[in-house]
C-alpha cells in the first residue's frame, strides 16, 4: 500500500487530493471508495491507500482506493 498526506478535502462534495510520499504524485479519491472505518479526510491528514488505474472519465486516470487514517 501507498502512503501520502490529504492535501485538499471537500467536505461537502466528499472528493480529495492525495500526495503520494514516494513520487509526490497527485492521486484523486472519492467519499465512496474511502475504506470502511473511514467517512471522511482531513486536510494535512496521513493516509494509506492503494491505487487503481483505468477509472474516472474515459478510463485513463489513476485514482486511490480503499483510503484510510495513518493519524
Amino acid at each position: 500500500m501507498a502512503t501520502g498526506t490529504v492535501k485538499f478535502w471537500h467536505e461537502e462534495k466528499g472528493y480529495a487530493f492525495i500526495i503520494e510520499d514516494e513520487t509526490k504524485k497527485e492521486f484523486y479519491t472519492y467519499k465512496k471508495v474511502l475504506a470502511p472505518t473511514s467517512t471522511r479526510l482531513f486536510n494535512e491528514e496521513r493516509v494509506e491507500f492503494e491505487l487503481k488505474e483505468k477509472c474516472g472519465k474515459g478510463q485513463d486516470q489513476t485514482h486511490a482506493i480503499n483510503v484510510r487514517s495513518l493519524n
